[in-house]
Order: C-alpha cells, then structure tokens, then sequence
C-alpha cells in the first residue's frame, strides 16, 4: 500500500520512507516482485481516499510518492543479487496431513491443536532469524535421497541440521520414515518431537510399545494427561 488503506473507514497514509522500508523488508524476506495499490487515485467509488503513486491531480512524474516507487525499483535493481539469492534453510519442520486428522480423534484439551503446535515450535527459530522450511513429512522422509536409510538420513543432514516434528503422533511402519531418523539422529541431526510422538501406527491404533522418537531422546512416555 502506498496510500491510505480502508474502504468506508480510512486508515492512516505511510510515512515519508515508510514504502521503501516495507519494500525492502519484503523483498529481503524473499519476495521477487512487488505490486503497488494503487497507481492513480480513484475519482469515484468505495476506495476515493486511498490514494496512489499519483494522487487526484498530481500529474505523471512529480510528487513524493511517485519519486518513493522509482526509488523502490532502484533499490530493487541495485541489490538483485541479493533479493534474487536462494534461501537456505538449515531447518524444516515436517508438517502432515495425516497426523493433524488423527489429533481430530480425541484432542484431549480444547487448547490444542496442531496447527498451534506447530507455530509454537516455528516460533523460537523465526524469532532469532533462521529459516524454516515447511514440508511435507511423509514426502520428505520416504524421498530423502536414494539408497539406504543411512544414505537417506547423510542426503537430509546434508541439507537440515534441525528437523521439528510437532506433534507427530503417527509415525507409519509401512514406510522407511523411522529408519531414516534414527540414521539422522545417530549422524548428528536434531530432531525436535512435541506431544504424542510416535504414539499411534498407520491403523491409528496406540502402539503396544514404546514410543521410538521418544527413546530416541532418551525417555519414555509414562502416562498421557492433559495440562490444561
């Protein structure tokens, strides 16, 4: 938005600046392309008063706005390198389909849910300014690299340091999902597990054993209660 955002209830117009440091901001976050709203103001309708690049009578190539945006494309076209450079993530958190329609069978609490679980563990690592990638957990287990689980789990250690798995409470034995994060985990890799881990088989049937991820860091799980 260069101008004031609403319909029937304005907002408040950005700052001289203001524009180019949202843009900026943006495109370091790994935007590659930029829309402005709007390019001239309009005469008529609900958005009159949002204003533009070009205001009702400012005429093309004059006024703050229009100098902002062409500042906007020069600092876009000076750094391209920079804005254009692949991100690399040296953390992924495993998100999956199957787990968060399984939590839908007996929650436990109304406090929970997946997708929360989820941004509780993204949290800590966006806050401090590391990458995430968000991926599928099934696709990126079963596909990590070709061969053996061990040359699976090196192929995905080579790319994350860091796996969070939120809440993963099916782990499926009918693929080599488990295997290959014990090799992960015995070459190095950390692996972050939330509530429930491992607890439940492809049936969703509670395992007659302990849980794997759990003894993977070097617990057990004793009883299942709810906190709050």
């Amino acid at each position: 938005l260069i101008g004031a955002q609403g319909h029937d209830m304005i907002g408040f117009n950005p700052r001289p600046g203001q524009v180019k440091g949202w843009s900026a901001q943006t495109l370091a976050h790994g935007a590659d392309s930029l829309v402005f709203f709007r390019y001239r103001a309009a005469v008529f309708g609900q958005e009159e008063f949002c204003y533009g690049v070009l205001d009702h009578y400012t005429k093309r190539g004059e006024g703050r706005k229009w100098q902002e945006a062409k500042d906007v494309y020069a600092l876009a076209r000076d750094y391209d390198q920079l804005w254009l450079a692949p991100i690399k993530a040296e953390v992924a958190l495993l998100y999956d389909m199957v787990n968060i329609y399984a939590w839908q069978a007996q929650p436990q609490s109304t406090a929970f849910d997946f997708a929360t679980e989820a941004h509780r563990l993204y949290y800590p690592f966006w806050r401090n300014g590391v990458a995430v990638d968000v991926v599928a957990a099934t696709r990126t287990l079963d596909s990590a690299g070709t061969g053996t689980s061990a040359e699976a789990a090196a192929a995905l250690l080579a790319r994350y340091k860091v796996l969070v798995l939120p809440a993963m409470m099916i782990v499926p034995d009918s693929s080599r999902a488990m295997a290959v994060l014990e090799a992960y985990v015995e070459a190095g890799g950390s692996i972050w597990v939330g509530y429930r881990s491992d607890l439940k088989d492809d049936r969703s049937q509670i395992r007659r054993a302990e849980s794997r991820l759990a003894q993977l860091a070097g617990g057990t799980s004793a009883a299942v209660e709810r906190l709050h």
